[in-house]
């Protein structure tokens, strides 16, 4: 059992493994993109899709990354004595 004073570890390397996947996971979405191109015809429905899902991700990444060096920031000034 931790003590009432034990700092908690926050999952920041399984956050950074699930940014990675994400910048990953748009570019599978830019390889079907691609793909969906080169068909004739062209499946608009399933491009405006592969657009949405990569549109998401994009936003969610942004706001990972952007959570991921705030924390490193706080932590930096904090074992620097800036805070």
């Amino acid at each position: 059992m931790k003590s009432p004073g034990s700092p908690i570890a926050l999952p920041i390397d399984y956050a950074s493994d699930l940014a990675i996947e994400m910048h990953l996971m748009r570019g599978e979405c830019s390889d079907i993109a691609r793909t969906i191109m080169d068909q004739t015809p062209v499946d608009f429905d399933t491009l405006q899709e592969c657009a949405l899902l990569d549109e998401a991700l994009a936003r969610a990444h942004s706001i990972l990354i952007t959570a991921l060096r705030n924390v490193k920031a706080s932590r930096d000034r904090r074992q620097h004595g800036d805070d």
